[in-house]
């Protein structure tokens, strides 16, 4: 959480571990503490991300080449049907934020497949050289 919200409020856990609790600080201008089990957090964090979007829809997509990523790893997914030939849609299920998607334009995929396929023979031949 960035310095100006540490300023406003206090997130712990719960201490029976079933959810959180905020605390609002004086600098908040606001009073008392909000309890949330996990399910009612989850609920918060996608409204926060649907304001978040709502916010962000008429700027342009900053780029992300260079840009820190949060990384998941070994997670659930699933390359929906629904769209065949129009997108592929890729859905996995994200600690944070739970389970999210995105479609991938039917013309970008050719480049995707090709970016994976050469990660693929990269990962085979380091397996096969020689130590």
């Amino acid at each position: 959480m960035d310095e100006s919200m540490t300023q406003r409020m206090q997130v712990q856990f719960k201490p029976d571990s079933s959810g959180i609790e905020i605390t609002f600080l004086p600098a908040s201008g606001a009073s008392g503490k909000l309890d949330l089990p996990a399910d009612n957090l989850l609920s918060l964090i996608r409204q926060l991300g649907a304001v978040h979007a709502q916010l962000v829809a008429s700027k342009p997509i900053p780029p992300l080449e260079g840009s820190s990523v949060d990384v998941i790893f070994n997670t659930r997914w699933f390359v929906q049907p629904e769209m065949l030939g129009e997108a592929s849609v890729l859905s996995f299920h994200h600690p944070a934020f739970g389970p999210v998607g995105f479609a991938v334009p039917i013309d970008q995929i050719g480049q995707m497949v090709h970016l994976l396929t050469m990660q693929l023979q990269q990962s085979a031949s380091l397996r096969e050289a020689p130590q």
